[in-house]
């Protein structure tokens, strides 16, 4: 960290009671000294929810284990670096590290605070208090699952059973250097980045509970521990989100400081890969780490990231599955807080990966997650101040991410329709039919994000950010849908919906594109708003390459002009590698010129393939020059780049220019 910036000290320990004068028992207790003085009852989790809600210190009181207990004890006290009393002790305890100060790794996840189960001691598995009926019936594979070092996590969140755990997944003791450290802004400037992060960009993604987290930085702040290693992931995602968006807004209202450290929003974004590949996310599964991805996808596409964040993706889904997140059951009748909390945000980060890898499909032509096999629901249309649902036409922060969830579903339904049938008349209708689902979910968003009502002052900070982001992020799906059959749209008139549809939903992510550049200080920049921008630019040029021949000059002028004036403005973006490649996309296919436009008997994938030969050409020679990688530009013919399929199959096109 910075010179302002808090370490934690080598001989800091947690704050525990004497060792003198201990008392002889035969079993921890499990109810926390508060609860038991008060002779109320406590929910035996540290901090228990009636100290969190009174705001007073937490802890159990250590006692004097006897007999075969006080020898257990001893073992786990000498196989582990991390204090017994801080597994049982209060959750903002400092890890004693003689071997770096800088170290900060600390507690490990609450759901194993207090069952303090060794790697190598025997395994205990407690059954779910829901669906035994299940567990049994899958107690042979949970029985072989041990042998291979795999478990299945049959209950979320797992604060009733214990969590089986290799040898290698052990939370690292020794943890982050100084070096790393050093790189994070000093205190001052991260606490504005997270509050600037959790004003305008935390409804976007939805999967961080603001609460918890605030309180998880002010912890770090303060004391330089954090609850998992992995956290600080999640922290480096943050701070470069919020920095790549300060860095790019159009208006010099944010603090100085925050201005000179944007600039890093790159290396952020680096350290959090640090982060995850040194506390072994692979193997020690988490929910910080598929947190991290998930907030990374915020900047990853931007910083020119997409086949890294499309494989973090991957991943991601594969941990969050390891960990149960796809199979939450609902709340049980008088559940704790703390477990009420962690199904939420849980079934919040799992939708957001499913929404993540099905929005992704046009690149890879298929999804991770199948939508028949996972039961977790919705998440709550609720705030993060009492998590109480509330009916779809209210306003919480949850509301914009339930929408893209829901949108999202409209996407394999359209991949499994395309892939199953091979007449072209069937593939078309069956686009049109997803494209009317499409629109059905979009009649159904909530009016306050749908439109602006005029009522200034009123609603969230981030409303108008949202609803323009809605509105270009809907336009987008819809050209999402059309994509496959975009290019044909303009070949022959038995697309013409597809055309005509496309033309307007590119138009209106220009529209808001520049609405958003112009707006104040409430609107600043999201990733998805260059992207989007340079898909509805790719639209307008193709219009212009295939039926300038049909338009009149005041309408081709027009065009031009607007697809101009969307490059300028791209041309602003810092750090943005869509932005960068959308202006010489731009540069490319309005230098390029079509002859005639197609004829009746002239085969369709036959028209514009010269020029798109041209415009790939044009493309990649000015990407290579900028990127000054000194190799050779390749040139495509169209036998090279196999032009005639290619035509017909615009996804690819398109992905290996933005992919």
């Amino acid at each position: 960290m910075n010179s302002n910036s808090t370490t934690a000290s080598p001989n800091a320990t947690c704050s525990t009671t004497a060792v003198r004068g201990k008392r002889l028992t035969q079993r921890q207790p499990l109810v926390c000294r508060a609860c038991t003085k008060s002779k109320v009852r406590c929910d035996k989790t540290i901090p228990c929810s009636r100290c969190r809600k009174r705001q007073i210190p937490c802890e159990r009181e250590e006692v004097e284990l006897s007999s075969k207990k006080q020898k257990i004890a001893h073992a786990d006290e000498n196989s582990e670096d991390v204090k017994p009393s801080m597994l049982m002790g209060t959750s903002e305890c400092i890890v004693n590290q003689p071997r770096s100060v800088g170290c900060t790794t600390a507690l490990e996840h609450s759901d194993i605070l207090a069952a303090r189960v060794d790697a190598k001691s025997t395994v205990q598995i407690t059954p779910p208090k829901r669906r035994s009926h299940a567990a049994f019936e899958n107690l042979a594979t949970i029985v072989e699952g041990l042998a291979w070092g795999r478990h299945q996590c049959v209950q979320y969140p797992h604060r009733n059973c214990s969590r089986v755990e290799t040898s290698s997944g052990q939370v690292s003791n020794g943890a982050l250097s100084l070096n790393l450290l050093a790189e994070l802004p000093d205190i001052s400037t991260a606490r504005q980045l997270v509050d600037f992060h959790l004003r305008f960009l935390s409804w976007s993604h939805n999967v961080l509970h603001a609460p918890t987290f605030l309180r998880q930085c002010e912890t770090f702040w303060a004391s330089a521990t954090v609850e998992d290693g992995q956290w600080l992931a999640v922290y480096c995602a943050v701070l470069s989100a919020s920095a790549w968006s300060i860095l790019n807004s159009r208006n010099d209202v944010y603090d100085v400081d925050l201005v000179k450290f944007a600039p890093s929003a790159c290396r952020m974004f680096d350290l959090m890969m640090d982060v995850l590949w040194g506390e072994r996310f692979m193997s020690r599964h988490t929910i910080f780490s598929i947190q991290a991805i998930c907030i990374s996808g915020l900047v990853g596409n931007v910083f020119g990231k997409s086949d890294l964040l499309n494989t973090l993706v991957n991943a991601a889904v594969r941990i969050a599955q390891c960990l149960g997140l796809h199979k939450i059951p609902d709340e049980e009748p008088g559940e704790i807080w703390n477990d009420t909390l962690d199904r939420e945000v849980g079934r919040r980060i799992w939708w957001k990966l499913v929404e993540m890898d099905y929005h992704s499909t046009p690149y890879t032509g298929s999804c991770s997650i199948h939508a028949g096999h996972f039961t977790t629901r919705l998440p709550l249309n609720c705030n993060d101040g009492d998590l109480i649902g509330h009916d779809e036409s209210y306003l919480t922060t949850s509301t914009y991410s339930i929408i893209m969830s829901k949108m999202s579903l409209c996407i394999p339904k359209l991949l499994d329709g395309i892939s199953k049938s091979e007449d072209v008349a069937s593939r078309y209708e069956h686009v049109i039919n997803v494209d009317r689902q499409m629109r059905k979910v979009v009649t159904k968003i909530p009016s306050a994000i749908l439109r602006d009502h005029g009522a200034a002052g009123r609603g969230p900070e981030w409303l108008t950010l949202a609803r323009r982001t809605l509105a270009i992020t809907a336009a987008d799906k819809i050209l999402m849908i059309h994509r496959p059959f975009l290019v044909r749209s303009f070949q022959s008139p038995a697309y013409l919906f597809t055309r005509t549809t496309c033309i307007s939903a590119a138009m209106t992510i220009l529209r808001e594109h520049e609405q958003l550049c112009e707006a104040d200080s409430g609107c600043p920049p999201i990733w998805v708003h260059s992207a989007f921008c340079v898909t509805a630019i790719v639209v307008i040029c193709l219009n212009l390459l295939y039926c300038r021949s049909t338009m009149t000059s005041e309408r081709k002028l027009h065009y031009e002009q607007l697809i101009r004036s969307a490059g300028t403005r791209l041309s602003l973006s810092k750090y943005d590698t869509m932005a960068r490649r959308g202006v010489y996309l731009i540069d490319a296919m309005l230098d390029v010129e079509v002859p005639q436009s197609a004829s009746q008997d002239q085969p369709i994938d036959d028209t514009g393939k010269a020029e798109f030969v041209s415009i790939l050409n044009r493309f990649l020679e000015q990407d290579q020059q900028d990127t000054n990688t000194g190799a050779s530009v390749l040139a495509f013919d169209e036998t090279q780049f196999g032009i005639e399929n290619q035509l017909d199959d615009f996804d690819t096109w398109y992905h290996q220019m933005f992919g």
